[in-house]
């Protein structure tokens, strides 16, 4: 993994140098999952061929501190010099954080996240036709469906949940829904299991005053082979009109930690898919405005 680049920071652009150097040695494995990460003060005092070629774990590191008497750690000093400030280091390290390839214990070093495993993929907007030939990625409209495959041989499980209370649409998140803020909305949670472990939900959020007569909730089951429909509306009685759905990546909130137990720290997914919602048995037929939201976790699926 050594080359001349290694060896001599950038003048420009120097936190973005770091973040892919760091990035790509955990990626091809050569920094494998839990492995400690240069702290902050590696990466201001030290050069970068000694922090990218020759940082190693505590037990490879060197003799243990009962073999040797203890050193005092070297404090920084004039004299040595300073490859890079603290906030490009901290900003570096942040921006892995914020994309799921690293994690920060409390009080201790960050460490590498690439768990090994096989990934589930979440396929969005899929074109058609489609070398693949996923048969089952869209609904029977205009739009392709957000579809999930999982990873070879797993074992799948859906949850269903309805929300207990209304619950009104943040004006943070209005833009993306397609609702008006302020809007009294109902829920219906499906939560998809794979192998006893929750990777992603889709939410259907529903205007109150649509659920009734014959509006009602239907559990929809993710039947698509070899992909996993995900993404459609949880209602029966209907006509919908989908618009594109569109890619988001951020913090999870607290109703959506809730059912996918995420790791703290790492960022998720999160498809919108706005429609339109027609009654087809109701005079007059007025029409509203709903969405589906997948989010899905970002250390068990890949784009």
């Amino acid at each position: 993994m050594t080359s001349s680049d290694d060896e001599q920071l950038p003048d420009r652009d120097k936190a973005r140098w770091v973040y892919e150097k760091l990035r790509r040695r955990i990626e091809l494995g050569v920094w494998p999952h839990g492995y400690p990460l240069p702290s902050e003060k590696d990466l201001r005092f030290k050069p970068p061929s000694v922090w990218l070629n020759g940082h190693l774990p505590p037990s490879e590191a060197g003799p243990k501190a009962s073999e040797e008497a203890p050193q005092e750690e070297p404090q920084p000093s004039d004299e040595k010099p300073e490859y890079m400030s603290q906030t490009t280091a901290r900003a570096a390290v942040i921006k892995l954080e914020a994309i799921g390839r690293a994690f920060k214990h409390h009080g201790k070093l960050t460490e590498a996240y690439m768990p090994s495993m096989a990934p589930h993929w979440l396929v969005v907007d899929l074109p058609k036709p489609w070398p693949m030939k996923l048969a089952a990625v869209a609904e029977p409209e205009t739009h392709p469906a957000i579809a999930l495959i999982p990873a070879k041989g797993s074992k799948i499980n859906t949850r269903w949940r309805q929300g207990e209370n209304e619950y009104e649409g943040p004006e943070w998140d209005s833009k993306r829904l397609g609702i008006d803020t302020g809007t009294k909305l109902r829920t219906n949670t499906m939560t998809l299991v794979i192998d006893d472990e929750p990777v992603l939900t889709s939410i259907s959020f529903v205007p109150s005053d649509l659920l009734s007569g014959p509006v009602t909730w239907q559990q929809k089951p993710p039947v698509g082979k070899p992909a996993l429909d995900v993404g459609e509306l949880a209602l029966a009685g209907v006509s919908l009109a989908f618009d594109s759905p569109s890619m988001h990546a951020r913090i999870p909130t607290f109703d959506e930690s809730e059912p996918l137990e995420p790791v703290p720290g790492i960022p998720v997914y999160a498809a919108y898919r706005q429609c339109r919602v027609t009654p087809v048995r109701r005079v007059p037929a007025t029409s509203g405005r709903a969405c589906v939201v997948v989010v899905a976790r970002a250390d068990l699926v890949r784009l």
